[in-house]
Formats: C-alpha cells, structure tokens, sequence
C-alpha cells in the first residue's frame, strides 16, 4: 500500500512521473497581499511594495518617509505643486519634500544643498508667513515673533520694524504698544499686568464678550478673564469664587 503523503496547509500536490511535486506554497499570502495592495490602492491611498504595508493619502509627501524605499516622498507621488501647497519644501534635486524644520536649520538635506541657500531660505520662511532672520540666515515661527524675548541675535525680531499692531492681530494676539511686542489671549484680561502701561487690563479692552470670544471665563465681580485652566481647577480665581461655581461632578 502506498505510503500517505503529508503536505502543508495550502500546498497542493502534483504527481508526474510516480514523483510528488509540492505547488502553490504560498500562494494564499500572494493573494492575501495581493488583495490588501488593491484594497489600499482603491481607498486612494498608497502599497507600499517594499515594506508590504498601506500608507495613508494623508502621509504622502509629508517630509517623513513611510515606505522603506521613500516611495511615499518623491516623484512622480510627490510634486513641486503638492509639497508647497501642504506648506513643505520642495527638493527639486532630489525629487521629495522636506519638513519645514529641516530647511535652514544649519544641516543640508537636499544633496545640491539649495535648502540652506539664504536666498531661497527668505522665500520659504516669507511664503509661510515666518520671519526671516537674516542676520542668522534662519526662519523664526510666529509665536517666537513680538513676544519679549530676542531671537534674532541682532534682535531684529523684536523691533517697531517687525512688530505691529496689525502683526499680533492676525495671529489673534494683543499689541502691547507700549512694549512693542505680542501677548497671547490668555495674557489679557487676566488680572495681571502684562504691558507697562497696563493696557492689557484696560476696562475698554476686557469685556465679557471679548473674554469669551477666546474661549476664557469672565469674573464679572473683577472685570478680568481667566484662562481656561484656572477654572474649576480647586482653587479660586476670581474674587466671588464664581469660577468655582457649576463645576461638572467628575471635576475633582
């Protein structure tokens, strides 16, 4: 009697000649991958061949490679158009994006250099509403912009030339005038002088509906706003305690 022959799961066998071949070992992996590579690929989103696994529409051209190739990061995925539109650089030379914090940041990461070109550095920090450092050849964010504190090392951030009331306004902040710089929402109206001219705490400036407009909690006792952090928070702010008041139960 001929002997039984065992085979693997999903291995089917083929006799030729009186010899048992083994086929299609495998092949339920292929169509596994095979079925998850359409199914990515029709959601719109991107197979990555070389680390067999589905990378998200919203990682493309993202500075941050996903598949171990960088498919996910160049041409002809990514495009000058696609990485400057999501605020990213655009290495021509190499053909992928770059994160903003890796241009002019003193390190080259485009093989031709061109990310630390002071020239196309101005453009980049400019487009995306940054400051230009020129005496550092840097970008500075908008919250290191008219806050106090000198970034630029000639302090040129901190000047009547770079800071303005229509500056702090469009990023939602308050003009201190009399300092020259920008104050966050929750630095206004908070009960403590922040402008030495205290204009923050100005009556005409600190209103309920200005104060809730940033999402803080009027003490209407003090005429001042505090932040949402200080309320219900176990200690009280405001001079009533009415930040305190109809507290949700789970609060402590």
């Amino acid at each position: 009697m001929a002997g039984h022959v065992r085979r693997p799961a999903g291995v089917g066998l083929l006799f030729v000649a009186g010899i048992v071949v083994a086929v299609g070992g495998g092949c339920d992996e292929t169509a596994s991958e095979s079925s998850a590579s359409a199914e990515c690929e029709r959601n719109g989103d991107l197979w990555c061949v070389s680390s067999q696994r589905c990378v998200h529409s919203s990682q493309f051209c993202d500075g941050t490679p996903n598949c171990m190739d960088g498919s996910d990061e160049a041409s002809p995925l990514c495009t000058q158009s696609i990485c400057e539109d999501g605020g990213y650089y655009w290495c021509a030379v190499d053909t992928h994006c770059l994160r903003p914090s890796e241009v002019c940041d003193g390190f080259v990461s485009c093989s031709d250099g061109s990310d630390e070109v002071p020239a196309n550095c101005q453009s980049f920090c400019e487009r995306h509403r940054q400051y230009w450092c020129a005496a550092d050849t840097s970008c500075l964010l908008a919250d290191e912009i008219c806050n106090g504190v000198a970034s630029c090392s000639d302090g040129s951030d901190e000047g009547s030339t770079a800071c303005s009331e229509a500056f702090c306004e469009s990023y939602g902040r308050f003009f201190c005038a009399a300092d020259i710089h920008c104050l966050g929402s929750s630095e206004v109206c908070d009960g403590f002088v922040s402008c030495s001219d205290g204009s923050d705490e100005d009556p005409s400036v600190c209103s309920e509906p200005v104060c809730e407009a940033s999402g803080g909690f009027w003490c209407a006792e003090d005429r001042s706003c505090l932040s949402e952090g200080r309320v219900c928070n176990l200690t009280p702010d405001c001079s009533d305690g009415s930040d305190e008041f109809d507290c949700p139960e789970d609060w402590e």
